[in-house]
């Protein structure tokens, strides 16, 4: 990478002040964006190696925290010190590249006198340039600490260091395990943080099966939509994106779109113009485009020991609607007074059917528990509230007749997907819908919301009539009060962007309305493979959803 200027010109005054005055006006109108996704962005560095010991927590405690550094790799302890997460370094397997190495001038001499005057745009001046970046390798970025000549104050040093370059690693929280998975599986980026603060980057692609960040293999099926790639930054800079090291878009802005047309790996560079110059400012790990994949529900036939009950119409209505006015039971032949579980499906509120969840009721009436799955009328033609009234009405249909069936009517419980966890959530909070049949809010046991959306009030998908409520009346999470029936609220890794966020706003608005509400977050599943996974045997949230019920 070629550079406008020399290290030496830039220890000049007037150009110390231009790029001093750059870096403040950066401070000033950056964009702070709000944590949508799974992940948290915790600042992160790698001690030299080559000092002859390991500083001790003391020394670099006080550096950190003037520098924003959350984790310490190198260090001569594990664990959690004063909000600092201190880990060795990693193992002798870890497959890493210090993205910039040593700089590749440095005039010590000139150097200290300029470094007490500006020490970050003085020690920014050397040049780090990036060599050749293998493709099977975590990019991050070691600690390089100013030479003694310039400083022998240790906290100074380290200060300066932890505020120059450092490795970003997403991650759900800041635990050992969390960071140290994250590192390996390269969710992360690099970035020269002295130049302005990356906090809130994104770089993901998006796919029909869910949002993948970077260090992922992007899960899809061409027959179900592309893959687009997005980049988002705090400020516009000249963006570039790589396929396989190879430059194939660029854009000088906050923002860059790309549709994916070819597999390969995929990563961002980001450099900012200060100066007169483009310094580097952010190198991401890739995301990876694989080969397309297919992932349904797996066609199952009917187990012996479950009873199926299709096609069961639970209201009256146009005939036009009729097919959407059914449900399907999945019962337990060997059992009685089994509890009993609605599930709802997702689909944008546009699409779906009973008819496409056959191995979810059956997996959960094996386990002895009753299952009813209903359609309902689709938007836009059916706008809000077709929807929560046909729920209702389904909801009324099992709970006055669920007995002739074998199933015990006080014990009864809401679940669904998307927009399914959506219109369950709605169903339970917003009691004026059930009333209309004259039931309690208690005649929901608990709620299982998956994956759902409880704010709807900026969401264009969602369609509400005019003479029937706005927006704001159709979102959970308006209706949040005491009394409610207890939620369990999950979200997966490779969920749909903001959908993670509205999991926990969600949760959190519940608790704070003395509603009982746990959170689940669910690794290594994406927003299909998700509702996909309740067929298993076992897994985080199948077996969350079992305890749930089985709880008296």
């Amino acid at each position: 990478m070629a550079y406008a200027r020399t290290p030496a010109e830039r220890l000049k005054d007037d150009r110390l002040e231009a790029v001093h005055s750059q870096i403040v006006e950066w401070k000033k109108t950056r964009a702070n964006f709000p944590v949508e996704g799974v992940y948290q962005d915790y600042r992160a560095v790698f001690l030299p190696s080559d000092v002859p010991a390991l500083p001790s927590p003391e020394t670099l405690l006080p550096a950190a925290h003037n520098a924003g550094v959350r984790v310490i790799f190198g260090a001569s302890m594990m664990g959690a010190r004063d909000g600092i997460l201190f880990l060795h370094a990693p193992d002798a397997d870890f497959k890493g590249t210090d993205i910039f190495g040593q700089p590749q001038e440095e005039d010590a001499a000139r150097l200290g006198s300029k470094f007490k005057q500006r020490s970050d745009e003085a020690f920014g001046a050397d040049t780090h340039a990036p060599g050749a970046l293998p493709p099977q390798s975590v990019l991050f970025a070691r600690t390089h600490l100013p030479p003694a000549k310039v400083t022998k104050d240790p906290t100074e040093a380290y200060t300066a260091a932890f505020r120059h370059a450092t490795t970003h690693i997403l991650a759900p929280e800041l635990t050992v395990e969390a960071i140290s998975a994250s590192l390996a599986a390269g969710h992360a980026y690099v970035a020269h943080d002295w130049l302005c603060d990356p906090t809130g980057a994104a770089f993901i692609a998006q796919s029909y099966f869910g949002v993948f960040e970077m260090g992922d293999t992007v899960v899809h099926n061409p027959l179900a939509g592309s893959v687009t790639i997005a980049a988002r930054l705090p400020v516009p800079a000249t963006i570039r994106l790589l396929r396989d090291n190879t430059v194939i878009a660029e854009a000088r802005d906050w923002k860059l779109d790309y549709i994916v047309r070819d597999p390969g790996a995929y990563r961002l560079e980001a450099l900012l113009s200060i100066d007169g110059e483009e310094r580097p400012w952010i190198f991401t790990n890739p995301i990876v485009v694989g080969p397309p994949s297919n992932v349904n529900l797996p066609a199952v036939p009917i187990s012996s020991n479950v009873d199926m009950q299709p096609g069961i119409s639970y209201v009256e209505g146009a005939p036009a609607d009729a097919e959407k006015h059914k449900l399907d039971l999945y019962l337990p032949r060997d059992k009685k007074n089994f509890p009993v579980l609605v599930f709802v499906h997702g689909g944008s509120w546009r699409s779906g059917d009973r008819s496409l969840y056959r191995a979810l009721g059956d997996r959960f009436a094996r386990a002895g528990i009753g299952v009813a799955i209903p359609s309902y009328r689709l938007m836009p033609q059916n706008p809000h509230p077709a929807q929560i009234e046909d729920l209702a009405a389904a909801f009324d249909w099992v709970y006055r007749n669920i007995s002739q069936h074998g199933g015990d009517a006080s014990q009864i419980y809401l679940s669904g997907h998307a927009a399914g966890a959506h219109l369950s959530a709605l169903l339970a909070l917003d009691e004026k819908y059930l009333k209309k049949f004259d039931l309690a809010r208690n005649a929901i046991r608990g709620v299982i919301a998956m994956s759902g959306v409880y704010n709807v009030d900026k969401l264009d998908t969602f369609v509400a009539a005019a003479d029937k409520g706005d927006k704001h009346d159709a979102s959970p999470v308006a209706h949040a009060h005491s009394g409610a029936p207890p939620f369990l609220v999950s979200y997966c890794q490779w969920d749909y962007f903001g959908l993670p966020k509205q999991a926990r706003d969600f949760t959190l608005t519940l608790k704070k309305n003395f509603v009982a509400a746990r959170l689940l977050y669910v690794p290594g599943e994406g927003h299909i493979s998700e509702v996909i996974s309740l067929v298993q045997e076992n897994g985080p949230l199948v077996d969350a959803i079992l305890r749930t019920i089985s709880e008296k």
